[in-house]
């Protein structure tokens, strides 16, 4: 399936990395959970809206780029913060850089 284009979704999880503080009142009070439970706010209305996930690819991606994940039950996003040694901030730079990889391959 290809990315389609408008996967407002990918534009929003870059957004609320680039400035967390806005969505979460203040950079220090943002957590990486904070993403976790936009992504399912946001995937659970485009299935009440009967359309199809737009994080799916990405996490498929996401998966197939790191096979040590495999059979892990934390979500990606844990994963990264792990990866960053608890550092949100370099978490959600991570994840920006990665949302960007994507988009450049799949767009």
């Amino acid at each position: 399936m290809a990315l389609r284009h408008n996967n407002k979704l990918l534009t929003y999880l870059r957004a609320i990395c680039l400035r967390p503080g806005m969505y979460a009142g203040s950079p220090e009070h943002f957590n990486i959970f904070h993403l976790f439970i936009f992504i399912l706010g946001y995937e659970e209305a485009l299935h009440e809206a009967g359309q199809p996930s737009q994080i799916k690819e990405f996490e498929d991606w996401l998966n197939a780029r790191n096979p040590q994940w495999h059979g892990l039950t934390s979500w990606w996003g844990s994963n990264i913060l792990s990866d960053c040694n608890g550092d949100v901030r370099m978490a959600l730079n991570q994840i920006m850089s990665l949302l960007d990889q994507f988009i450049g391959e799949k767009v």
